[in-house]
């Protein structure tokens, strides 16, 4: 008898199929998909790949015609472009499994995921949301034409959650709140949490908003999903590749990387730099409107301008600015905000640019945004993952 739970997007009852549903919003991705596809299909499992294709003009249809046989790929598709967001929510309303991964075209899942994620569960008395890490594999382009490969051996260092543990309601609350403080100390990544239809049905509204879809999902998990659980295993490798946001964020594009996305952010005193942290601040309010118990809980002014004068400063040292950029936007600061933020600021970078020449660093814009990062000699994301131990 097949399990009927509420529909994420018409709020009635319904079937679900699948205990599994992969979720591939794609935008042009065909160069990528494939890795993904082979990947995703040759795990096993009760699952399905909902890929929504949102007006992809490239060899997405030529590739997911070859998987055309296959019944567990179900497509989707827009005959225009929409936004990030919108076509998140495309993918999601498609999907008739219990529990939901949301993946990006370039990512790819490593061998036996659902059999590692299966056991989780069960470990774990079948949580709402499992967040799990992952590898990250930077393609060659990715940060600017000629730039090589790399890699990490962890997306997101999760050891201040304590991993294979659940996580209390007062834990969660914390980790909300410190958001407000710019103090993200849950992944932002929507593919590294497993999460079901009821933690779906439990945020008020739409699940996904811009200008960040998934950081609005994760937050409103952490504040209204039943049980979450965290493990520290890698479990898939989270791809960057020349169309992805990542390669107008490390590239110094990031604005254009947000009108890619489709959701630019704007609220009242907005300052003009990092569109990343300006998207932060935007979803921070999103989440302050949605949710009763944030609504006094002040967005941080000094840490919100103190992440916006880093970024200035960030952009002249590496070339990517001129020196008198930071004559003309220090004039959207206020006074005091000069002395107690600009000024302290000028010192971090200074320690900064000392430290890495006594250690013999090479310094470099993406070193600088990504310390963990190695090079890597693999020119796809499929050599990488098949170079990993099993």
């Amino acid at each position: 008898m097949r399990r009927r739970l509420a529909d994420v997007s018409l709020g009635r009852e319904r079937p679900t199929d699948v205990k599994f549903s992969i979720l591939v919003p794609s935008r042009n991705g065909g160069a990528f998909l494939p890795h993904l596809l082979k990947s995703a299909f040759a795990q096993t499992g009760d699952f399905e790949v909902v890929v929504s294709d949102n007006a992809n003009t490239d060899d997405t249809a030529a590739v997911l015609a070859s998987y055309a046989a296959d019944t567990r790929l179900r497509v989707v598709r827009s005959e225009e472009v929409i936004s990030v967001t919108q076509n998140w929510l495309k993918a999601l309303r498609a999907a008739r499994g219990r529990f939901f991964l949301m993946i990006g075209d370039d990512d790819l899942l490593l061998p036996n995921f659902f059999d590692r994620v299966e056991a989780a569960l069960a470990r774990h008395g079948e949580p709402d949301c499992l967040t799990f890490n992952a590898y990250s594999y930077i393609a060659p382009g990715s940060f600017a034409t000629d730039a090589p490969a790399y890699w990490s051996p962890q997306h997101f260092d999760l050891s201040k959650l304590r991993p294979e543990c659940e996580l209390s309601r007062k834990e969660r609350l914390d980790i909300v709140k410190a958001m407000f403080r710019f103090n993200v100390r849950f992944p932002l990544n929507m593919q590294l949490t497993l999460f079901s239809r009821e933690a779906v049905a439990s945020v008020p509204g739409d699940f996904f908003r811009a200008p960040f879809p998934d950081h609005f999902a994760l937050n409103s998990m952490l504040l209204r999903a039943s049980r979450m659980v965290v493990t520290d295993k890698n479990l898939l490798i989270v791809g960057v590749s020349p169309k992805s946001f990542g390669h107008y964020y490390y590239g110094g594009r990031q604005r254009e990387g947000t009108r890619y996305l489709g959701s630019e952010a704007a609220f009242p005193g907005m300052i003009e730099g990092s569109e990343l942290v300006n998207s932060m601040h935007a979803w921070l309010m999103e989440l302050r409107r949605t949710y009763p118990e944030l609504g006094n809980v002040p967005i941080a002014r000094w840490q919100y301008v103190a992440r916006q004068v880093n970024h200035w400063y960030r952009q002249v040292e590496f070339g990517m600015a001129p020196q008198a950029t930071l004559v003309g936007r220090s004039r959207s600061l206020r006074p005091s905000e000069l002395a107690t933020v600009m000024l302290p600021m000028l010192g971090y970078r200074a320690i900064r640019r000392v430290s890495d020449r006594l250690r013999g660093r090479k310094r470099s814009y993406i070193g600088d945004s990504w310390p963990a990062l190695r090079p890597s000699s693999h020119r796809t994301i499929a050599e990488f993952a098949a170079s990993l131990p099993r």
